[in-house]
């Protein structure tokens, strides 16, 4: 998650949950000059109020579950998350899709990962659909996790794919590992749109 995302969101939320937004107070701009400012005023008809108000409560909890479950997560393609991560590649590139960030690579690229002592977390990768066909395989301290071939019945959307990682691919969980993401010859690794480590407990791939 991107750290302004975060806060643009939260900002959005509390004023949409106010009943009382006429009191927001508004500053003259040139006192924001060092500070990080986005403000988005939702427009919503009387009768959608309560509707849209559960529709971000609920996506708030949803948000609050998968930061507690997370361990670790890196947004490919964004330089501070991937140097805190020790980014590594042959022939990767990274860019932009609207405004999420992703990363492929025709040869491979990794990064390391803290299941900070989870014995048999989860990866969470993120792709997009319109990827369909890349083939690539995940590797976990150069241990083969998974031939991946995206697939073809996605169309434009983000989505999410769940792989456990066996307790015998960390030998002692609480120290850092290395995903490494190779591509199949021909084909392209990727692209990733956020890798994700999660605690072991049931989850639903999205």
């Amino acid at each position: 998650m991107r750290y302004i995302d975060y806060y643009e969101r939260a900002l959005y939320n509390h004023i949409l949950s106010s009943q009382q937004a006429s009191r927001i107070t508004l500053i003259p701009f040139f006192r924001l000059h060092d500070s990080c400012y986005t403000l988005y005023f939702g427009q919503s008809a009387p009768d959608e109020w309560q509707q849209k108000q559960q529709a971000l409560a609920q996506k708030a909890q949803m948000e609050a579950k998968l930061m507690a479950q997370t361990l670790d997560s890196v947004q490919p393609g964004e330089q501070q998350p991937e140097s805190d991560h020790f980014f590594k590649a042959s022939k990767s590139e990274a860019g932009l899709n609207g405004n999420r960030h992703w990363r492929h690579a025709e040869d491979w690229f990794s990064y390391q990962l803290d299941a900070k002592g989870e014995p048999q977390p989860i990866l969470r990768l993120t792709y997009f659909g319109l990827d369909a066909g890349r083939r690539f395989d995940i590797l976990i301290n150069d241990k083969r996790l998974a031939e991946v071939t995206l697939p073809a019945d996605k169309g434009p959307t983000f989505y999410s794919v769940d792989y456990p990682i066996p307790a015998d691919m960390l030998l002692d969980s609480t120290v850092p590992f290395r995903v490494k993401f190779v591509a199949k010859p021909g084909s392209i690794a990727g692209g990733l749109y956020e890798v994700r480590l999660l605690k072991s407990e049931p989850s639903s791939t999205q």
